[in-house]
């Protein structure tokens, strides 16, 4: 079972196509933690729209602390296997959960990280790719220090894993100054 926990705060402008990107890759079985920090736009009322259609779309309180502990209010919610960590803003390519679920069938990966494309507020390319933006590419990923922020884009780890793992991760920041307003995976 797959569970993509994601954090929102008044994310309406993108969130029908983000569920609509997420949705038609996961299974029935699987399921959507939506954690909302308590949005005053219609977030909550497109996921509940949503939930009328879709049963397995779970939409929780948010702590109202912040992004980190919104994701980890979504992360406690979660019954799945696998994990997926999904902002607000993140639309998904198709394909990408098939792409990650293989890198998974390897016993010994407990964790993928992987890149993504960067768009403006309007959806136009600014940047194929996020690793390439921060150089990254030149970097061995097994020495990528997941504390200072601007090192990985998503994060899809096992559950088994999730309490070690989270205590690597510390939450979102900028990257060198630059907020990525939207991105694809």
């Amino acid at each position: 079972m797959i569970s993509v926990c994601m954090a929102t705060y008044n994310g309406e402008k993108y969130l029908k196509e983000q569920l609509d990107s997420i949705l038609k890759q996961i299974q029935s079985s699987d399921e959507l933690i939506v954690s909302d920090d308590g949005s005053s736009d219609l977030t909550r009322a497109i996921v509940q729209e949503y939930q009328n259609q879709y049963k397995n779309i779970h939409l929780v309180n948010g702590p109202k602390c912040g992004v980190q502990k919104n994701f980890e209010n979504a992360l406690k919610h979660a019954k799945g296997d696998i994990l997926f960590l999904s902002d607000q803003d993140d639309i998904w390519v198709e394909g990408k959960v098939d792409r990650v679920l293989k890198e998974f069938e390897n016993k010994n990966t407990l964790c993928v990280v992987h890149d993504a494309e960067i768009v403006d507020g309007n959806l136009n390319r600014v940047q194929d790719s996020f690793f390439k933006l921060i150089d990254i590419m030149e970097t061995d990923i097994s020495s990528i220090d997941f504390n200072n922020g601007k090192d990985a884009v998503a994060h899809v780890f096992k559950n088994d894993d999730y309490n070690v793992y989270f205590r690597e991760v510390k939450g979102e920041r900028d990257v060198n100054g630059f907020n990525v307003d939207n991105d694809f995976i």
